[in-house]
């Protein structure tokens, strides 16, 4: 509101990115803790796609950009990238915060024509048996934390493994293969965190939704109690 009160008047993102040590910012994030609804999340997620609409035009299905996201922000972890190149702000840890999150609305936006879809994408990855590209082992192991339960993801663990060797560009041969690989495992070491951390307490895949749902929202839990002074 006081921006819009200047002459002349500032519009709310950029109040927003001085106000945040000049980090640019155009968007909410919602986050679903324990007191937080779920008609009162879906509400709050309208907003957010409703204001990513306003900002670029994203026409493929919600799910399925989010997913993108994901792959990205961990290959800019794997490739040890610059996180304020693009923002001029946020660093590794509180990126790394991110993540979590990011699987929540993945799971709140996933509908069953997209699952049907992705998990198509992901069971193609694993039983074709050809070479794939990097960046397609890394949105496979990505759409595995949706749709594998841990003990599926620990009997896919080695064959992403395999998958990420193959993918390799690097054909220097001053390199060695871990050289060449090491930031596509980078990427599988952070997906595994993910999967031991957010169901380490899943028996089945009919509980798998809502037990990661319950994981993250103890995290946001936590993550208050560190942040208070």
């Amino acid at each position: 509101r006081a921006e819009h009160k200047m002459r002349p008047p500032r519009s709310e993102w950029d109040g927003a990115e001085i106000r945040n040590s000049h980090t640019r910012c155009n968007n909410l994030l919602p986050i679903q803790g324990p007191s937080i609804s779920s008609s009162t999340y879906a509400s709050s997620l309208d907003k957010y796609w409703a204001q990513l609409q306003n900002v670029g035009r994203c026409n493929a299905p919600r799910f399925r950009l989010l997913a993108h996201d994901l792959k990205l922000l961990l290959l800019r972890f794997a490739r040890e990238e610059s996180f304020s190149q693009d923002s001029k702000g946020g660093e590794h840890e509180s990126n790394i915060r991110l993540l979590p999150f990011l699987v929540q609305m993945g799971l709140a936006v996933l509908d069953p024509k997209q699952r049907r879809e992705m998990e198509r994408v992901l069971t193609t990855l694993l039983d074709d048996g050809g070479d794939k590209a990097e960046d397609e082992v890394a949105l496979g192991a990505v759409l595995s934390l949706f749709f594998h339960t841990r003990d599926e993801w620990h009997s896919h663990r080695l064959q992403f493994v395999q998958l990420t060797i193959r993918a390799s560009n690097e054909t220097s041969s001053e390199r060695s293969t871990f050289q060449q690989c090491r930031r596509g495992l980078i990427l599988l070491a952070l997906v595994d965190g993910l999967q031991e951390v957010l169901k380490s307490t899943c028996p089945s895949k009919e509980d798998l939704v809502a037990t990661m749902n319950e994981t993250i929202q103890l995290h946001v839990t936590i993550l208050a109690k560190m942040d208070r002074p």
